[in-house]
């Protein structure tokens, strides 16, 4: 079993920090990202193994510690019961929470589901930030408001675990001092300090890049043997096929303008969460906007 999860936030660079963690030599990252295999229910386009042999047979054998990133852990309720789940197959886990400005996070999501045509349950093409985030008096009926409720996220993981299994990284900080989180990181799992350079690790999935996926890239995903022989591939070849498919068969996806009233809203909601998220880690977060 995994001794670690990457449990979210979704939106906040949990792609990046799964292959930045990937390179060091005492941890296997799962060989698929987003198993999801501690989730009662998953959505379409599913990764999750068909058994605990198939889940167990996506990590290495004989490192030290094996990890795997899933953002849908850190969404409740709407993905409700993790924490239990995992508490009843996993001995002392530890968890890396990332975290962003909840309003950038939120707006990020919103285009991310808008980059696949309408199916599922995605966000049509057309509809507003308002429309999309919905009734702002009611967060947790969201699950794009939902998932930047942080210290409401972390509270559900309390309930099965200590305070010292879970550690917050400011996903500002990943981006602009990779190697000073790494070793932070690499302490909390009490693994030997590993200097990665960032042009060694692959930053993906960022916002300013997001592209619209055609039907036919959707096809493509949805075609489980295709994805089998993808993932055969060396994580470098793999991911470089990925975007080398990618780009032609998708298109810019320009970002919407936030209302300042919308905005307004978004900052009465997520301020209370961000001051106790400052006082439970002790971290400024002096990047973000609230």
């Amino acid at each position: 079993m995994p001794t670690f999860f990457v449990i979210g936030a979704a939106k906040c660079g949990t792609t990046s920090l799964h292959e930045y963690l990937d390179l060091h030599p005492d941890i296997s990252m799962s060989d698929v990202k987003e198993p999801r295999y501690f989730l009662e229910r998953t959505g379409r386009t599913t990764n999750k193994p068909s058994s605990r042999d198939a889940y167990l047979g996506l990590f290495k054998e004989g490192t030290a510690a094996r990890g795997e990133s899933s953002p849908q852990y850190s969404a409740f309720p709407h993905h409700d019961g993790v924490p239990r789940a995992i508490r009843l197959e996993v001995e002392n886990p530890r968890f890396i929470y990332l975290v962003r400005d909840p309003i950038e996070r939120a707006r990020s999501m919103v285009s991310n589901s808008k980059a696949s045509p309408v199916k599922d349950g995605r966000l049509r093409r057309d509809m507003s930030l308002a429309e999309a985030f919905g009734d702002i008096s009611r967060p947790l009926d969201s699950v794009i408001l939902a998932g930047g409720l942080y210290m409401t996220q972390i509270n559900h993981f309390l309930e099965e675990f200590s305070r010292h299994s879970i550690l917050v990284v400011d996903s500002d900080e990943l981006r602009l001092a990779p190697e000073s989180v790494l070793s932070r990181i690499f302490g909390f799992l009490g693994l030997a300090d590993l200097s990665v350079a960032p042009e060694e690790g692959i930053v993906m999935n960022r916002s300013d890049h997001l592209r619209e996926k055609t039907r036919l890239y959707l096809a493509l995903a949805d075609l489980r043997f295709l994805r089998k022989l993808v993932y055969r591939l060396p994580r470098n070849r793999r991911e470089a096929l990925i975007e080398n498919v990618r780009r032609p068969l998708s298109r810019p996806l320009p970002t919407e303008p936030m209302e300042p009233e919308l905005r307004r809203q978004l900052e009465e909601l997520y301020r209370p969460e961000v001051e106790k998220l400052r006082e439970f880690t002790g971290m400024d977060f002096k990047s973000w906007s609230i």
